[in-house]
Parts: structure tokens; C-alpha cells; sequence
């Protein structure tokens, strides 16, 4: 029953020196696989973030494409005067002559829409016309 007992802690002992070096060699992959999962995670999160700004973007240019087919003629010329306006410089040679032609005496309707067309390049519908006069207008 000695040789039995000493046995039993010999292999205990064993097992207990197997289980250290074995956490010993496997910790550098522990470490590994760890660092792994955080970048997978972070992956992750940059793709999802991508990809809910890629939705983001599409609705606002549904929002825009919407309001350039909108049936209120004024928020349909006022769209077409964003675009218009997202490209216009001001510090572009001939930018500020351009737009001297809107000021003076009150334009007829015809007019205005025909300075729009000549120093914009915006071409609109008569009663888009009207609606953009209409938020214009003193």
C-alpha cells in the first residue's frame, strides 16, 4: 500500500508537470489566438460601421432623387438649385458677374427663369419657376 501511495503521487505529480508545460506551450497560442479573435472583432465592427454608412449615404440620395420628383413644383425647383448650387464657386473667374443679373428691378417670371437658364444653367418648368419666386421674392 506504500508503493501504492507513492505511486498515486508520482503520477499526480507527473500529470501536475505535464499540465504546466503544457500551459506553458500553449500560452503564446492562447495570446495568438486571442489577438486573432480581437481583430476578427474589430473587422467586424469596421464592416458593419461601412456598411451601415453605405445605407446612410443611399437614403440620403433616395431623399434627394424624391424631392427632384416631388409633385410641390417649389420643393422640386429648390432641389434642382441645391445640385446646381453644390457645384457653383464663387471664386471662379466670371461667378460674381453671373449673379449680378439677379440684382436691380423685379424680374417677370419669364425673366427669371430665362437668367436662371443663361448664368445657372437651370432649367425650369414655369410653375417650378413660380414656387422658386415665391421664396425669392421680397
Amino acid at each position: 500500500s506504500v508503493s501504492t501511495v507513492s505511486s498515486q503521487d508520482s503520477f499526480n505529480k507527473v500529470q501536475q508537470l505535464a499540465r504546466q508545460s503544457c500551459v506553458r506551450e500553449l500560452g503564446p497560442m492562447a495570446t495568438m489566438q486571442r489577438q486573432l479573435i480581437k481583430a476578427r472583432m474589430k473587422a467586424k465592427s469596421t464592416e458593419v460601421a461601412e456598411t451601415l454608412d453605405a445605407i446612410s449615404r443611399r437614403e440620403s440620395a433616395v431623399a434627394k432623387y424624391s424631392r427632384l420628383n416631388s409633385k410641390d413644383p417649389q420643393v422640386r425647383a429648390q432641389a434642382k438649385l441645391e445640385v446646381i448650387a453644390k457645384y457653383f464657386d464663387l471664386q471662379r473667374h466670371g461667378a460674381k458677374e453671373t449673379l449680378a443679373g439677379f440684382k436691380g428691378r423685379k424680374l417677370t417670371p419669364r425673366e427669371f427663369r430665362d437668367q436662371l437658364r443663361r448664368s445657372l444653367a437651370l432649367y425650369l418648368d414655369m410653375d417650378e419657376t413660380l414656387g422658386l419666386m415665391e421664396v425669392f421674392d421680397d
